[in-house]
């Protein structure tokens, strides 16, 4: 992980001003102020930061081809090598069609087949090979409940069953071959604590757990076979947005939610993902600070604690995250949607070890209609008794055929050692 170093932060005036000071990040914290920015209400115009953030020095981020054009609220996908990116808003108020696929070897981006509906903050994700897109909000601000799904081998879409609910700026993992979309905003409310589980083998929906609280626009991955999500904000009808640090991991044992550490700060429209066994979150609006921010952080599940990244280079709201770590687009202290496409390197695998379980073997070849066995080794042996408790991972295989991986749950119980007791 990128090391820490420290930083100086400096802010434009905004609707609450953040506190000033010295913080153990790097690069410098920007933060532009935005006009009466709340989750129902993404304004078309907003206040113009007083000063351009600084591109501070020793940024790690790297530039990528820009999109072919700007977009907030969009999906961004990895998938076999390959980078999706598309929909969301457009510069000019316009709902955007578009849909493109990154090639690395020749860094541009080549235009795919657009999906029937054009979509605002739908949930996503990739399922054995292809990609299953549902909810977002329509141009008049409507939900949308219909779904369709994309297979990157033929270029073409099809669609899917209506979710029972429709939602926009819902968060999305996927778990076990399955779609999950967490909370969201109706055309009113902002903020459901609704869990909708979509199954791609039998096109149905069911309900998942209830999220602890209701909540949109939250930062939601997988690290290491469990879902986690991060941040938000809830704002009914009539009422202030209230955001949250709050942070949650989904138990697949019991099936419900429960808490870990909060996040550093309580944004809402953050960009992020999960990747190397760990829930990347970055920029968004800080309702505390009344502001946009720049600022990147990583939460560890196996140490339960949150650490700094690199920041971006510009403050943005609702851009969008893969594994890479890929940061597509978002909107801009004026709210016009970015073309920009950085990358963070080393963020490159969805998946990370954990140091009490090891497999024995790394690579199989399994024939057609065949099987293969593999021995885990579960080792406690470097814990503590301060380490007891549950430990959960999973096996996660991952092939070179168009399917999809298969996350295999895997549960260790470590109890204290008893004084006399081998």
């Amino acid at each position: 992980m990128p090391g820490r170093t420290s930083r100086s932060r400096f802010t434009t005036p905004a609707v609450r001003p953040p506190p000033v000071g010295e913080r153990p990040h790097n690069p410098a914290v920007a933060r532009h102020a935005r006009a009466a920015l709340t989750p129902n209400t993404l304004p078309r115009t907003a206040a113009a930061p007083a000063s351009a953030a600084r591109t501070p020095a020793g940024q790690e981020w790297s530039a990528l081809t820009d999109l072919p054009t700007g977009t907030f609220a969009g999906i961004a996908a990895v998938d076999d090598g390959t980078l999706y990116a598309g929909l969301g808003e457009a510069p000019g108020g316009q709902w955007s069609g578009a849909f493109s696929a990154y090639d690395p070897g020749t860094a541009t981006w080549r235009a795919l087949t657009a999906p029937a509906t054009k979509r605002l903050g739908p949930a996503y994700g990739f399922i054995r090979g292809k990609l299953y897109v549902t909810g977002g909000r329509d141009a008049s601000g409507a939900p949308i409940a219909g779904g369709e799904v994309y297979d990157p081998v033929t270029d073409t879409w099809s669609q899917i069953a209506d979710a029972p609910k429709a939602y926009g700026a819902a968060g999305s993992v996927v778990l076990g071959d399955r779609l999950y979309v967490i909370g969201g905003c109706d055309r009113i409310n902002c903020g459901s604590a609704d869990v909708q589980v979509y199954d791609p083998a039998t096109d149905t929906w069911s309900a998942g757990k209830p999220y602890p609280e209701p909540i949109s626009y939250p930062v939601c991955g997988v690290a290491d076979g469990v879902a986690h999500c991060a941040g938000g904000a809830y704002e009914p009808d009539g009422h202030s947005p209230q955001a949250t640090d709050h942070a949650y991991a989904l138990d697949r044992a019991s099936g419900t939610w429960h808490r870990v550490a909060d996040a550093p700060a309580d944004v809402w429209g953050a960009t992020g993902t999960a990747a190397d066994g760990q829930l990347l979150v970055a920029g968004g609006f800080e309702v505390s600070a009344g502001a946009l921010t720049n600022e990147a952080h990583a939460y560890d599940p196996a140490t339960d604690t949150w650490s700094a990244l690199p920041n971006l280079a510009e403050p943005v709201l609702g851009a969008q995250s893969a594994p890479g770590w890929f940061a597509i687009g978002g909107m801009d202290a004026y709210s016009v949607p970015q073309q920009a496409v950085r990358e963070l390197p080393g963020w490159d695998q969805a998946h990370g070890d954990v140091p009490w379980l090891a497999e024995s073997a790394g690579k199989l070849t399994v024939e057609a209609h065949g099987s293969a066995r593999i021995r885990l080794t579960l080792d406690a042996g470097a814990m503590t008794a301060a380490d007891a408790g549950a430990h959960r991972a999973a096996l996660v295989v991952d092939t070179d055929t168009p399917y999809g991986a298969v996350s295999l749950p895997v549960a260790m119980t470590v109890v204290p050692c008893v004084a006399g007791v081998n």
